[in-house]
């Protein structure tokens, strides 16, 4: 099963923002656990803060 770039990135998104904000990680933890670089994940967490709303109802 092939997984397309966008549901590839979409995937990264939400265990970004589980990672940051739920389990309270650093971005640096976050970059060396999944293997992204730093600015991999700083970008998910600006694209993450901007649409946030979105996120949260996700977790309900």
């Amino acid at each position: 099963m092939k997984i397309n770039r966008k549901e590839e990135t979409a995937k990264r998104r939400k265990e970004v923002f589980f990672a940051y904000y739920v389990e309270d990680m650093s971005v640096q933890m976050i970059s060396y656990l999944t293997g992204y670089s730093l600015n991999t994940i700083e970008k998910d967490l600006k694209n993450i803060r901007k649409n946030l709303q979105d996120y949260i109802n996700d977790l309900a």
